[in-house]
């Protein structure tokens, strides 16, 4: 019931997960930033450049939201992520995906609020521990244990 995150050298905090997106078969691993201000999790322009997404053929809706750095406009497509520790976490959810363009983001994803909301997190920065227990996911699937 167990994730393990990590901090960057900058302190941010930071875990790894798959992000799958069936309509268009993409199944990636990423780095999202851990953001509890964030209502919604995002993919950020330096992953959407990577990724070959046609938001059309997934006929994601549109709109805007509202952070520090002001109003941006994304794509909403639904998406599963999958994290994986003492076993794996699936979350079914419509991540937002922020146009390219604008301002450069130093990460691939913000995890919001929309996953943050099923866990326990433990941050203590000054020993680099970053855990999130997990109280519930829309599928856990158990994993072999290790040397097995």
């Amino acid at each position: 019931m167990t994730i393990e995150g990590w901090f960057d050298t900058r302190g941010r905090p930071l875990f790894e997960a798959e992000l799958l997106i069936p309509g268009q078969g993409i199944r990636v691993t990423l780095e999202f930033l851990a953001d509890t201000g964030s209502d919604r999790t995002l993919l950020m322009p330096s992953a959407t450049a990577k990724l070959p997404l046609d938001l059309e053929q997934l006929g994601a809706s549109t709109g805007r939201i509202a952070g520090v750095g002001g109003n941006i406009q994304i794509a909403r497509v639904p998406a599963q992520i999958l994290f994986y520790g003492s076993n794996a976490y699936l979350y079914d959810l419509d991540v937002g995906v922020v146009a390219t363009g604008g301002q450069r983001s130093p990460v691939d994803a913000l995890l919001g609020r929309d996953i943050l909301a099923h866990w326990y997190l433990h941050c203590e920065r000054r020993t680099n521990l970053l855990r999130a227990a997990n109280i519930s996911a829309d599928e856990v699937i158990p994993l072999p244990a290790e040397g097995n």
